[in-house]
């Protein structure tokens, strides 16, 4: 697991299942597309750390505690193509709406 430096990533068609924590975890310095997910039943789907940059697309985030946790100076993207709902808090923080090109 990449520890230090910029990361980037992409990840389709994946699972992230009943973790403890969170499903998928962006820190500073550190970006991905996250396209036809299924991110179900974590204690937080998705963070967005400060610094960090999500683009999220035809997926599913689901029966989470929280499904989309962008903390303060993380940004994250939707393309509008999403189910998050069914979360103890769906979204906490800014989720910005993009169009699809």
């Amino acid at each position: 697991m990449p520890t230090g430096g910029a990361v980037a990533g992409g990840f389709r068609d994946v699972r992230v299942e009943a973790n403890s924590a969170t499903g998928f975890l962006l820190g500073a310095a550190s970006a991905a597309l996250i396209d036809q997910a299924s991110v179900l039943l974590n204690a937080t789907g998705i963070t967005v750390n400060a610094g960090g940059t999500l683009f999220l697309g035809n997926s599913e985030v689901v029966g989470n505690g929280t499904g989309v946790n962008v903390v303060l100076g993380g940004t994250a993207n939707s393309y509008k193509t999403n189910e998050i709902n069914g979360n103890g808090a769906d979204v906490v923080g800014t989720l910005t709406v993009i169009p699809l090109q």
